[in-house]
């Protein structure tokens, strides 16, 4: 019988609800848990996900043993390394060109990546956002002016903070077909109506965004 692979992970606290796991290209995981969740938790739970977090780790090893590709917009396109000033990426509309002096160093290549994608996919998010925004009103939901940021975080695709009217979305979603960036926005702007994910929530959210579902394993993927 094969002895199980052991999972090194690293914990962070954080105030939040839930737990987050993240997979890393040098085989650790990270998890984020509230304060209050114990060191026993935190094991029992990946002992029993323990096939789910080493295809996540299995994943981001690929991803990192194969950097001449990286996804836009649900699209794969090859990406280059040539002597370029500056540790940034370009985009040709085919081809994503980055400094050859970062093609050894895979975090430093996937900032120049996300980089990049965030200066291109800012007018496609707000012109996402407007959409989702008028779709919500126009069937009769009470929806604010709101502020929405794009920014990089590492455990969540959006957040919403409906008393301060704030959104905040991903820019990992850069990534992913814009069905999903969709999905995201309507989970969000959802949060008006519902706190919390409760049954209520879906069902509305998949009510009026059909896709839902469907985007959500695409995420968890």
């Amino acid at each position: 019988m094969n002895e199980k692979k052991e999972i090194k992970y690293i914990v962070t606290r954080k105030n939040i609800k839930n737990m987050y796991f993240r997979a890393k290209p040098d085989g650790t995981i990270d998890v984020s848990a509230n304060y209050n969740v114990t060191d026993l938790q935190i094991k029992d739970f990946i002992d029993k996900n323990y096939e789910k977090l080493i295809r996540m780790l299995e994943k981001a090893s690929k991803r990192a043993e194969n950097p001449n590709e990286t996804h836009y917009l649900g699209k794969v396109y090859p990406v280059e390394f040539k002597k370029m000033s500056g540790n940034y990426a370009q985009f040709d509309g085919n081809v994503f060109t980055v400094n050859d002096l970062l093609e050894k160093r895979y975090e430093d290549v996937q900032v120049a990546l996300r980089n990049c994608k965030i200066d291109m996919c800012f007018d496609v998010f707000s012109k996402i956002n407007s959409e989702v925004a008028a779709d919500f009103r126009g069937k009769g939901y009470n929806i604010p002016i709101t502020t929405v940021t794009i920014k990089y975080m590492k455990t969540l695709w959006g957040s919403c903070n409906a008393f301060k009217h704030k959104i905040s979305i991903c820019t990992k979603l850069a990534d992913y077909p814009l069905k999903c960036v969709y999905s995201v926005y309507y989970h969000e702007y959802m949060h008006y109506k519902y706190s919390g994910h409760t049954a209520a929530f879906y069902k509305e959210l998949n009510s009026i965004f059909p896709e839902y579902d469907e985007c959500a394993k695409l995420l968890k993927q």
